[in-house]
């Protein structure tokens, strides 16, 4: 008979795998080392840029309603493999959407012995700029040296940016 033994390992620490052979009288041979290995049990570093912010965990990040998205990019290091897949995934970001809505973003990736690293980019909708107005009118203002008396004039148009609600 041949009883394998397995020795607990930690990262960097070989495992061994060892045998002890017994005979049918229950007689204990030699113990044998049958082989060994280095478990990999670290998870890749995976690292997430946007707009030249680097994140290497989860983050909250405010982006300006009616604004343009910046560019992602991301890298992965791992200690035993090179050859790193990134799973970007999640919502697809509406730059039109209301303040206060929130989208998610994802990007994994897991090495050959199953370690993975998840990073979740939280792009919370903001409008933090003020309304302009513009008003446009025919005529000439009059201007007494303090104010200006607008009361000949007739409007012809005008035009609102950034205004969400009009109260």
């Amino acid at each position: 008979t041949l009883t394998y033994i397995l020795s607990a390992g930690t990262e960097g620490v070989p495992l061994v795998y060892t045998g002890v052979f017994t005979d049918i009288y229950g007689n204990k041979g030699t113990t044998l080392q049958l082989g060994s290995y280095t478990p990999d049990i670290t998870k890749p570093v995976l690292t997430v840029t946007y707009e030249g912010t680097q994140y290497y965990h989860n983050s909250n990040i405010d982006i300006e309603r009616y604004s343009t998205l910046g560019t992602f990019t991301s890298s992965a290091t791992d200690n035993v493999d090179t050859d790193l897949v990134i799973v970007e995934s999640g919502d697809t970001i509406d730059l039109l959407a209301d303040p206060g809505t929130t989208f998610v973003r994802t990007f994994e990736v897991t090495d050959t012995a199953g370690n993975s690293n998840v990073i979740d980019l939280y792009f919370d909708v903001v409008d933090t700029i003020p309304p302009l107005l513009h008003i446009y009118f025919e005529g000439t203002p009059k201007f007494d040296g303090d104010t200006i008396q607008m009361e000949r004039l007739t409007p012809i148009g005008d035009s609102i940016n950034n205004v969400s609600k009009i109260y």
